[in-house]
């Protein structure tokens, strides 16, 4: 019996290499895939931002006067400005005299005003809003200072002493934001 079981493995492992030896006949051919290479696929296309281009004018009435009349702490209060916040500060030039920053906004626009026993100075402005009796003469000045500076995305106006300045943003040439820094000891 042991013969025969002997044999009978020779006979399955036989047969086993014969087929492996054979190749297999499929009745489809392999799908094959295309293989990507470095000249067949091209680079994605870069995305570059179109190059913001900022101007620089020199108009001494837009900068020192970007309201029209100076704009003080009581005209924003009557158009319905609201104090949005306080903050102590001390007196650069008066030892022991503390004086207040006030922060107020306006139909989503922004002032801070530097209070002192004396007067009230405007030290920043942030415009978003062109509404506003005030905002519509900035908006107007700022477009007769950009006159011939069509092609801008920014502007930076200031007076000739560059101490006074207004920063303007647009979009699609449109004033969409706006911010004043006048300035202030």
């Amino acid at each position: 019996m042991n013969k025969r079981l002997g044999a009978a493995c020779v006979a399955v492992l036989s047969l086993t290499a014969a087929c492996r030896d054979q190749p297999q006949q499929q009745s489809e051919s392999p799908r094959r895939m295309p293989v990507a290479t470095a000249e067949s696929v091209p680079a994605p296309a870069e995305v570059v931002p179109a190059p913001q281009r900022t101007c620089s004018i020199e108009n001494t009435r837009t900068a020192n006067e970007p309201f029209g009349p100076e704009l003080s702490v009581a005209d924003v209060l009557q158009l319905g400005g609201r104090i949005s916040g306080r903050e102590a500060v001390e007196n650069n030039h008066e030892k022991g005299q503390m004086d207040t920053l006030l922060t107020l906004t306006h139909a989503s626009n922004r002032f801070t005003f530097y209070r002192s026993p004396d007067k009230d100075l405007m030290i920043q402005a942030t415009i978003t809003n062109f509404e506003a009796p005030y905002s519509r003469t900035l908006r107007t000045r700022i477009e007769a200072a950009r006159r011939g500076s069509t092609s801008c995305d920014s502007l930076v106006i200031a007076d000739s002493l560059q101490m006074n300045t207004v920063s303007a943003r647009l979009v699609q040439g449109q004033l969409r934001r706006v911010s004043v820094d006048p300035y202030y000891d």
